[in-house]
């Protein structure tokens, strides 16, 4: 699994939280321009496949048209087949009106912002409570675009 990539102005970063669950924290540009978009399909996939509990953070996306909703959506087809949980963290409010607009944000559960590697909140009548636990360990691999400079980041 690419478990870090760098492409231009898009980062995708796995992070193992306990056993069976896994932070993958997202930022930059999720547009048709970008091959970023691929790339991060192809992490959601395997994370959704590796761990049976993937939380996208999405808290670094500056942008993100419907070809970024559809990788969010695929991974989120993937984790119900499979029979694993996914969830979406610190939605930008960019993201959370195109979830809006386009009838969707009801297929993912939403999480608030929280530090990385702490467990997810639980969800309360009140709202949510977020439990404290240490950071994961973080395993990356960085690969930069064609034409951007060349070797590890």
């Amino acid at each position: 699994m690419r478990e870090g990539t760098v492409l231009e102005s898009f980062r995708v970063e796995v992070r193992p939280r306990t056993p069976g669950c896994c932070d993958v924290s997202v930022a930059g540009d999720l547009d048709v321009v970008a091959v970023a978009v691929e790339e991060l399909r192809h992490v959601l996939q395997q994370a959704v496949l590796t761990y049976p509990c993937t939380v996208i953070d999405l808290g670094g996306v500056r942008f993100c048209d419907c070809t970024g909703l559809s990788a969010l959506l695929a991974a989120r087809h993937r984790a119900k087949e499979h029979g694993t949980e996914l969830r979406l963290r610190a939605v930008p409010p960019a993201v959370a009106r195109l979830l809006r607009l386009t009838h969707t944000s009801d297929a993912f559960t939403i999480e608030p912002a929280g530090r990385p590697g702490s467990p997810p909140p639980q969800r309360t009548a009140t709202g949510y409570t977020a439990a404290a636990a240490g950071p994961g360990q973080i395993r990356s691999r960085s690969r930069r675009s064609p034409g951007g400079p060349s070797g590890p980041a």
